[in-house]
């Protein structure tokens, strides 16, 4: 799991190629994906605002996280783009994320069918599984994994 951060521009930049061309020439671009321009580092992802600003394209900047593979849930599109590579990207701000254990396999996987309906995302992250959430389906989360008495560990998404 990788943190990147997308710069959000006006749609109306879909109608403006040559503002494109110069955001992919001028600046450390990840991938663009449609409105959203992917960038490693802040600074690339600061002066790429900048740019748009000057052009009064700018939006807002938005945390991600990429993923190499998953499974998408219901919700994924609301929360999620998917990647050139195959992998995806996820809006961190309106999202948690969290791991479950339980010594019992049986009544992990019933706590997880409980969860599944709620799930906007499920990585394998180097042979852990990563589940991601909305935000306030959080407390949701912890009373079905108490119900089964299994452990449910939530990350901090915003380093």
């Amino acid at each position: 799991m990788q943190s990147v951060l997308a710069v959000e521009a006006a749609p109306s930049i879909e109608n403006n190629p040559e503002f494109i061309k110069l955001l992919i020439q001028e600046t450390e671009l990840q991938e663009a994906r449609g409105c959203f321009f992917i960038y490693l580092s802040r600074e690339a992802a600061g002066f790429a605002k900048e740019l748009l600003a000057i052009g009064e394209l700018f939006e807002e900047i938005h945390p991600l996280v990429s993923l190499l593979s998953g499974i998408k849930g219901p919700a994924f599109y609301d929360f999620g783009l998917d990647a050139e590579s195959g992998g995806v990207y996820l809006f961190t701000q309106s999202l948690s994320a969290f791991s479950i254990s339980s010594e019992d396999a049986v009544t992990k996987q019933m706590a997880l069918f409980q969860m599944e309906e709620h799930l906007v995302f499920t990585a394998d992250e180097d042979n852990q599984f990563l589940f991601f959430t909305e935000k306030h389906n959080e407390e949701l989360i912890r009373k079905i994994a108490n119900a089964y008495q299994i452990e449910a560990d939530f990350l901090v998404l915003d380093k």
